[in-house]
């Protein structure tokens, strides 16, 4: 796994350090991002998004509860990449967010957040998926019981760091370029 990202320093998730973050990392290497659209949820530094842009996604949406994270996620995208073109972000709660926003039509969703949390927006996530979108899920210990994932047709198990797991899932079948 490669991290050619630059971050400010931050009290804000996502340093690359920790073994769930190092998880969706990995998987973000193995998936294929050229002219796809994100959504980022749980962003913190916004370290995923911006690993997905320079794996060639063109819009990226980020979305974290607190101030700080969204902050974080503005300064190291223009840190990264000196323009907020076509990165959208956004503060509040993933239900608030999505309610008070046109989310639809993602080729991904990326979210490193707390599996009961993962569990209750797993039917949103499958809603505003294209039909042939994909997520990539992380936050999962080895002893946490895990979201049923409803109608996603693919589901595949990443063991990754530090008893940490990472999925993606696939809303019809498999990921697709």
């Amino acid at each position: 796994m490669s991290l050619d990202i630059k971050l400010v320093d931050s009290q804000a998730w996502g340093s690359g350090k920790l073994g769930t973050t190092r998880a969706a990392l990995n998987v973000i290497d193995k998936t294929f991002f050229k002219n796809k659209k994100i959504l980022d949820v749980g962003c913190g530094t916004g370290i995923l998004g911006i690993k997905a842009k320079k794996l060639g996604a063109t819009e990226i949406h980020c979305v974290d509860a607190s101030g700080l994270a969204t902050r974080t996620t503005e300064q190291n995208f223009m840190l990264n990449f000196n323009s907020l073109e076509n990165i959208f972000i956004y503060k509040g709660f993933f239900d608030e967010v999505y309610k008070n926003n046109t989310f639809d039509n993602f080729d991904m969703i990326i979210s490193n957040v707390m599996p009961l949390v993962t569990d209750h927006l797993i039917p949103d996530y499958y809603q505003i998926l294209n039909e042939n979108g994909s997520c990539i899920l992380t936050g999962f210990g080895i002893a946490d019981i895990i979201p049923d994932f409803k109608d996603f047709k693919t589901v595949e198990k990443f063991h990754t760091y530090d008893n940490w797991l990472a999925y993606r899932i696939h809303k019809n079948g498999r990921e697709h370029n």
